[in-house]
Parts: structure tokens; sequence; C-alpha cells
């Protein structure tokens, strides 16, 4: 029988609820719920994910993910899940790939200052497309 601590627990923070759950020895935490339905919604999709085989405990976590990684695996997202058709794809991936100041960023140096729109000319990053 699973202890209350290792399944996660939802809790109340000023107008919003927030989720911890322990995995794999690690806390993890998310915030900024409107209900207490969505937040138990998300402390449940680990462990479904783990009943169905789609996640294991312990699995390798991705942390050096760069720009280009997520905007590939975004327009994989649109394509194979969602049903886009090429083009409407590439316009959409187009944006991002010119907000960005490199696409070789990891994810976790981006900061506002860094994204801030209109920093960098045109010809400084690069063609998109």
């Amino acid at each position: 029988m699973a202890r209350r601590r290792e399944f996660g627990s939802t809790r109340k923070e000023g107008t919003t609820f927030s989720i911890r759950w322990f995995e794999n020895g690690k806390k993890g935490r998310a915030r900024g719920f409107v209900t207490r339905t969505a937040a138990a919604a998300r402390l449940a999709r680990p462990r479904v994910e783990m009943d169905d085989g789609i996640r294991t405990v312990g699995a390798p976590v991705a942390l050096d993910v760069t720009v280009d990684d997520a905007i590939t695996a975004y327009g994989k997202y649109l394509a194979e899940d969602k049903g886009n058709k090429r083009g409407p794809t590439a316009d959409t991936l187009y944006r991002p790939k010119t907000f960005f100041p490199s696409l070789g960023l990891p994810l976790a140096d981006l900061t506002p200052d860094l994204c801030k729109g209109g920093t960098m000319a045109p010809s400084e990053r690069g063609s998109a497309r």
C-alpha cells in the first residue's frame, strides 16, 4: 500500500492550488491551478502514464533541450497528434524560429531579457526557413 506522500498531495495557496509529489526519491511541484480538480488531474497524470507503460520510474529526462529541439517536437506534435498539414505547420513554426536569437540555446538559459522581441537584427538571427 502506497503512503500518502508517495502519491502526492494537493494544497490551496491563496486563490490557486498547487501539487507536490515524490517520484524516484525526488520532489516535484507544480503551481497555479485554478481548481482543485485541475490540480488533482495533473497529479494523477504521471501515475496513469506509469500504469499504462508510457512512462517508467527513473526514466532519464532531457535536460539539455535546445530551442530548436522544442520547436521540432512542437512541429511533430502539430503534424502527428493534431493532424495539421505541412503548409500550416511550417507557417506556425516559422515565427518561433525567427523570434529566438539562437536556435542552439538551451531552454534553461532563456531569460525574459534575452527573449525581448526586436533586440536583434534579422541578419544576426540567421535564416529560419
